[in-house]
């Protein structure tokens, strides 16, 4: 029996895959492993009973040195053989580049990444930096672009009585779950639920959205001189016309996923232990 494990910050995608190729999905909340504590890694693989592993396969957000790795290592359930343990950007690149494929792997979830994929392995990989400096075209950047213009009085003002209603926020709320609370960058993503309910009714929302695909095409996906591309993520998938509007002109868009998990079942299906 093999355990896949594919890990954002939101949302962690489990996956048990027996020899015969029959397989068993559940979601579990997502964790980072570079900000994640050891206690809280091993927290949530201990409340799970087990059945005996042949491998455990990891791909998370965070994976940026042999500490992390070494963390991850010690909280992962007991197998037979070492675990693999990978970033989510290459199991990103694995799903949407089958075969040997190669091309631009990109995640646009509550955070975003990318990276040059040559069919192998990641060969270059421009940094996201987080969403306090980067993550352009993530939920978070859209959501830091949407609230900066709601507060400064660039949109219509019923949208702004829109939102507090609906979400029932204040300014203060907002703050507080920005600069106060944990998981700031949850928060902002969650925002984007709004933003897509209304972004027919509001065109400048539209453009928000745009404004924050060309950001990450023209400081991030340009600098790789490839035009074979693919997204994976919840926002690549509900703003799917606006990627496809600032992407298609110039690239050929392979797919776009909303998580690699299926994906990453064909791959490991196929390969030996």
């Amino acid at each position: 029996m093999k355990l896949i494990i594919d890990s954002g910050s939101t949302k962690m995608h489990l996956c048990l895959l027996a020899p015969d190729g029959s397989h068993h999905q559940w979601e579990r909340p997502g964790v980072n492993a570079l900000t994640a504590s050891p206690e809280e890694l091993r927290a949530i693989f201990s409340n799970e009973e087990w059945p005996r592993l042949r491998r455990v396969y990891f791909y998370g957000a965070g994976m940026t040195g042999t500490d992390v790795r070494d963390k991850i290592t010690g909280a992962l359930p007991p197998a037979d053989l070492c675990p693999e343990i990978e970033s989510d950007l290459l199991g990103a690149a694995r799903a949407l580049f089958p075969g040997g494929q190669h091309g631009i792997a990109c995640i646009l979830g509550t955070g975003s990444n990318s990276g040059l994929f040559d069919g192998r392995a990641i060969t270059r990989n421009i940094p996201p930096l987080g969403f306090i400096i980067g993550d352009e075209g993530s939920g978070t950047s859209i959501a830091k672009n949407f609230l900066r213009r709601l507060y400064r009085g660039e949109y219509p003002p019923e949208l702004l009585t829109l939102f507090e209603q609906e979400l029932g926020l204040t300014y203060a709320d907002v703050l507080q779950g920005v600069y106060r609370r944990p998981a700031a960058n949850r928060f902002l993503a969650s925002l984007t639920r709004f933003i897509k309910s209304h972004i027919d009714s509001f065109p400048a929302l539209r453009e928000t959205v745009i404004e924050s695909f060309d950001s990450f095409q023209t400081n991030v996906t340009a600098r790789y001189g490839e035009r074979r591309i693919g997204f994976i993520g919840g926002i690549a998938v509900a703003f799917r016309e606006e990627l496809l509007r600032v992407f298609s002109p110039q690239y050929q868009i392979i797919d776009i996923q909303e998580r690699p998990m299926d994906g990453l079942i064909k791959y490991h299906s196929k390969q030996p232990l």
